[in-house]
């Protein structure tokens, strides 16, 4: 129970550091190109959440 608890505390700061690298570059899209659409920004910040997820199953 306290390893799945270990790895659970992992995976959150894991999503949290990916949110942090992430979110500022979807705020500067959003202030510095209002004209574009958000969508390739959108698609990036999640192929990159799902190559988190990805890379941090094995521990499980």
């Amino acid at each position: 129970m306290v390893c799945l608890q270990a790895h659970l505390v992992v995976w959150v700061l894991s999503v949290m550091v990916y949110a942090g690298l992430f979110l500022p570059e979807l705020l500067w899209a959003i202030v510095w190109w209002p004209s574009r659409p958000a969508r390739p920004t959108r698609s990036t910040r999640w192929t990159s959440i799902l190559i988190g997820l990805v890379m941090m199953m094995p521990e499980f």
